[in-house]
């Protein structure tokens, strides 16, 4: 083969190398309907880059937009660089699969000191705290204020996510890796909360030395974005309303009045449902008790 032709075979290699990565990048890009017509590729044996099926059949059957603020834009360490990729590109599977998702990034820390001031006292009214890093530079230590959350609104309603599990004492590393496994899961979470139509209701009882508010918090705080949460004073109502779908009982250390079990009772005939937080050691069992004897339950056939 002669000079000519090498540099012919060379320049027509070169062509279809640049038309393939052309043809990519348009693929990549393309829509049809508010659907991207891209899919990434997953190679791997488990399909640890393959949406579930549950959360296909969510974003299937969205019937309103989903839109996502993401507080990730900037220049970040790179472990959260990562995270900031992984984040978009889940988001972007998201939106493959479902005209109704859209998404934007935010940077918090842009603007004015007011600006940014008045961001972060927003952010801070809705529950969302920042991460505090210490970043090394050849000019020495510096403290960057990063907010790893995503927003998530739908028909009005918001939930946001903190994209970041808590180190505790991981490697920065490990812990970037195990929030990225659990993006999908965490999104997923976030629209399905979105769409419960109306939240059950569950209501702590009062009045017989039962956990009090601060006892509880952590309960309340994992239960909230599921439910609606009250407290409720059996001795100053006169029934159980039938609006509260669970009532728990949390530690109670003084006795029920025939009046309060009788209430708690009724309510439980009519279909309602209680959660006994009981201390196994210290509850009395005086009121199962008649002339000394015990009753032991029994299954009948």
């Amino acid at each position: 083969m002669n000079t000519k032709n090498r540099k012919l075979q060379s320049f027509i290699q070169l062509g279809l190398i640049a038309g393939i990565l052309v043809f990519i990048n348009i693929l990549g890009n393309a829509s049809f309907g508010g659907v991207a017509l891209y899919r990434h590729l997953d190679l791997t044996e488990e399909n640890r880059f393959t949406l579930t099926d549950p959360t296909l059949d969510l974003l299937h059957n969205l019937d309103e937009v989903v839109f996502v603020r993401v507080l990730l834009e900037g220049e970040f360490p790179s472990g959260f660089k990562r995270l900031q990729e992984s984040t978009r590109e889940m988001l972007d599977d998201y939106r493959a699969e479902s005209g109704l998702l859209e998404y934007e990034f935010e940077n918090v820390n842009q603007g004015t000191a007011e600006e940014i001031n008045d961001r972060r006292k927003n952010l801070a009214e809705d529950g969302i705290t920042p991460s505090l890093f210490r970043i090394q530079s050849t000019e020495g230590t510096e403290e960057k204020v990063i907010y790893p959350y995503a927003i998530f609104s739908y028909k009005g309603r918001t939930v946001p996510v903190n994209l970041l599990e808590e180190q505790g004492n991981l490697p920065q590393e490990v812990a970037i890796n195990n929030s990225i496994n659990l993006l999908e899961y965490k999104f997923s979470n976030a629209i399905q909360k979105l769409q419960l139509a109306r939240k059950p209701i569950i209501a702590f009882t009062t009045g017989h030395g039962e956990l009090t508010e601060l006892q509880t918090k952590d309960l309340v705080v994992a239960l909230r974005p599921y439910y609606e949460l009250g407290r409720f004073d059996l001795d100053s109502n006169y029934q159980v309303p039938p609006q509260i779908d669970l009532l728990i009982i949390a530690k109670p250390t003084q006795p029920f009045s025939e009046r309060d079990k009788f209430m708690i009772d009724q309510y439980i005939m009519n279909g309602g449902k209680t959660l006994w937080m009981l201390d196994k050691v210290a509850v009395s069992l005086d009121s199962l008790r008649v002339d000394g004897s015990s009753f032991v339950p029994r299954d009948f056939p």
